[in-house]
């Protein structure tokens, strides 16, 4: 998992913590294991998963955020980025009026755009 890698890059965990989980979530999945329910390695996989989440978010290095409200920040990072976008453009579109630029051309997809070369 190479996220898990960034954590302890950054110092967060250590290795041994991690294989320390991975060793707990291997045992728990042992341990309810049925051989009705698959393959043990996809078995125990979510359970060794679960372990190092569980493990990240007791060091505070993860936190749950509730689905609406991560919607609902998705929402406000998109109009920040339509907002950038439109300020670009209108400083675009300023210079180009005031000929910043000078009188070199660019083309684009047919339309014609000022710009330097």
């Amino acid at each position: 998992m190479p996220h898990l890698e960034t954590h302890v890059s950054e110092g967060l965990l250590t290795r041994e913590e991690l294989y320390h989980q991975e060793d707990i979530g291997c045992i728990k999945a042992q341990k309810s294991y049925d051989p009705s329910k698959g393959r043990f390695v996809q078995y125990a996989f979510k359970f060794i998963k679960g372990e190092m989440i569980f493990l990240l978010r007791m060091k505070g290095a993860l936190i749950h955020v509730p689905h609406k409200k991560y919607q609902e920040m998705t929402y406000l990072h998109n109009e920040r980025e339509k907002d950038r976008l439109e300020e670009f453009s209108t400083m675009i579109e300023t210079a180009a009026a005031d000929d910043f630029w000078g009188d070199a051309v660019l083309t684009n997809g047919g339309g014609r755009f000022k710009g330097c070369l």
